[in-house]
């Protein structure tokens, strides 16, 4: 029901780390990840404490060459971040156990889904602003970015290839 909601953050090897409840949990620390469609549960074991609702199973896999692995889905999941509650989400659970020690999960999509995300660095806040009310007042470009249904975020980029301007498009993650 706010039109701004700023959520605080900290940084571990250059990744942002936000809290995040799960169905109504004690806070986690979750990476906020551009690339991640669903949100993952690093730690299988917490599945009882958090009250997860196994529905299935999905295939997950990361950036790295490693083949996708089957993993337990848990639906409908709640997450609170800050002043923001998404309800009716998707988790894997188990998956990407060794991410980063002291890290509970990974979130992405969802914080992107219907909002114009701000990252400050200077003071470790994302900055959360509905499309409607968002004004832009940086002196930096602006670079409009895509969300495909699998939660991938990507833009439309010329780049300039021997001589020659080629459009592409580029995964942000």
């Amino acid at each position: 029901n706010k039109n701004v909601v700023e959520i605080p953050f900290t940084r571990y090897r250059g990744w942002i780390i936000i809290k995040v409840s799960v169905n109504d949990s004690k806070e986690l620390s979750f990476i906020l990840d551009t690339g991640a469609p669903i949100a993952v549960l690093s730690n299988a074991s917490l599945k009882d404490q958090l009250h997860l609702k196994i529905s299935g199973n999905a295939l997950v896999a990361g950036a790295d060459l490693n083949k996708p692995q089957s993993v337990p889905l848990a639906s409908p999941v709640k997450f609170t971040i800050g002043d923001i509650v998404i309800e009716n989400g998707l988790m894997a659970v188990g998956a990407a156990s060794n991410v980063v020690d002291g890290v509970d999960g990974i979130i992405g999509k969802y914080l992107f889904d219907d909002a114009v995300v701000t990252v400050n660095w200077n003071e470790n806040k994302l900055i959360l602003s509905k499309p409607s009310s968002f004004t832009y007042t940086g002196t930096g470009e602006i670079m409009p970015i895509h969300l495909l249904p699998s939660g991938q975020v990507y833009t439309d980029m010329n780049v300039e290839k021997k001589g020659r301007t080629v459009s592409a498009r580029a995964a942000i993650d």
